[in-house]
């Protein structure tokens, strides 16, 4: 088997030499020399070498050998970036990007809608974190944060896969205080993994009001809640919200507010869905220091898009004509990919309309059935991002780089 060894992955760990390659668009762990480690991972043996699947159980053994792999919930002294990697395939590149800067990464952002959108599990999104953080050989904290958590079943859910932050979503139990001291008090408050709790108010997209912020954290603290975040709302769409210098101050003048509740009671601010939102990534800089927790959910998924779009045009537009199908967009978005050349096709990708879209339907393109009940588009994409892995870790570096450098600042 021909096999593509990724140099940054090789280690060494108890007389075994353990490496990350691809054969074939496939990733396999590889493994050589003897001992518990070699032993402990699962996989075919030939001569020389076992070759491993990036399986669950092979996840806990590269956590258990090469602690770096796993999540951690200590050392976060640095303004924070949680980089949603919808498909699994970005964190080596994620991990090069933040390795130049002071932010702390969390390489894992799953929640139970990522799960139903896309079938991928909790447990999926910290295998694929882990796998990610050996092949970039990423040494530094890093964390997985369970999001828009709603019900007791989705707490466990995250507990179980290794998720170190949990950060409840307002509505649901969380009508109620009480279920939220008892996720606390559950989970957090005499943790041996020293899991952390976080609260966001985005999910009925109604902007926070500060004074709501203050009672609900005022009312859990008074409860023995520690938070370590709190989201507020700060657009009623966020995922729309406009790159323009009226609403970026608009931004950065309700941040501010409720940084000052935050920094008051000794948590972070959270930030939702600062992908390509460029105008307002300097206000946090101004307005949260080095005091947030900003998140990124679907910008990594858009890179592996731009990489479609570059290498197989036709597909590229399938892919957005089946999705402005899904979102009832149809006509307006046909004419923006069908009146452009392949080689300015990526280009496309710079019209929020078509990043929107993209973005909404990432889900139902994954599921999405022909009439036999053959799965059209998920094995297509991740074909595709193994053969153009060049452009797409490109694509990756230079606009979650852009990010991060801007985030960086707020450091401080």
């Amino acid at each position: 088997m021909e096999i593509k060894i990724y140099n940054t992955s090789v280690n060494a760990c108890l007389g075994t030499t353990v490496s990350i390659g691809m054969a074939g668009n496939k990733h396999y762990i590889i493994a050589s020399g003897r001992g518990e480690l070699f032993a402990a991972l699962e996989g075919e043996t030939d001569e020389n070498s076992k070759y491993c699947l990036l399986s669950h159980e092979n996840a806990k053994v590269l956590r258990k050998y090469f602690p770096y792999c796993a999540p951690q919930t200590t050392d976060f002294h640095r303004g924070i970036i949680a980089l949603g990697d919808r498909l699994g395939l970005a964190t080596p590149y994620h991990a090069q990007i933040v390795t130049g800067f002071e932010l702390t990464p969390f390489f894992a952002l799953h929640s139970p809608k990522e799960t139903a959108l896309t079938g991928r599990t909790f447990r999926n999104a910290v295998d694929d974190a882990t796998f990610g953080a050996f092949c970039a050989k990423f040494t530094r904290p890093w964390g997985a944060e369970g999001v828009n958590l709603y019900t007791i079943e989705d707490v466990e859910a995250a507990v179980e896969a290794g998720c170190g932050i949990l950060t409840l979503e307002c509505g649901g139990e969380f009508e109620d205080i009480d279920f939220a001291v008892e996720v606390y008090e559950r989970f957090c408050q005499d943790s041996e993994n020293h899991i952390l709790f976080s609260v966001s108010m985005t999910g009925n997209r109604t902007i926070t009001d500060p004074a709501v912020h203050d009672e609900t954290a005022r009312k859990l603290t008074e409860r023995g809640v520690k938070l370590f975040s709190f989201t507020p709302c700060l657009f009623e769409s966020f995922q729309v919200f406009g790159a323009n210098e009226e609403n970026a101050n608009m931004f950065e003048k309700r941040l501010f507010e409720h940084v000052q509740i935050a920094a008051a009671n000794n948590y972070r601010i959270g930030i939702e869905s600062i992908g390509y939102k460029y105008s307002i990534l300097p206000s946090i800089s101004r307005a949260a220091g080095g005091h947030f927790l900003a998140r990124m959910h679907g910008a990594s998924w858009l890179c592996g898009a731009c990489a479609i779009a570059k290498n197989d045009p036709k597909f590229f537009r399938e892919l957005v004509r089946t999705a402005a199908e899904i979102t009832k967009n149809k006509e307006d978005l046909e004419l923006n990919i069908y009146s452009v050349p392949d080689e300015e096709l990526a280009a496309t990708l710079d019209i929020p309309e078509i990043r929107e879209v993209l973005h909404f339907a990432f889900g139902t393109l994954l599921r999405r059935r022909d009439e036999k009940g053959v799965v059209m588009f998920r094995d297509r994409i991740y074909e595709s991002l193994a053969m153009y892995e060049n452009d797409y870790g490109n694509g990756l570096i230079s606009t979650i780089g852009r990010h991060v450098a801007s985030l960086d600042t707020a450091t401080g």
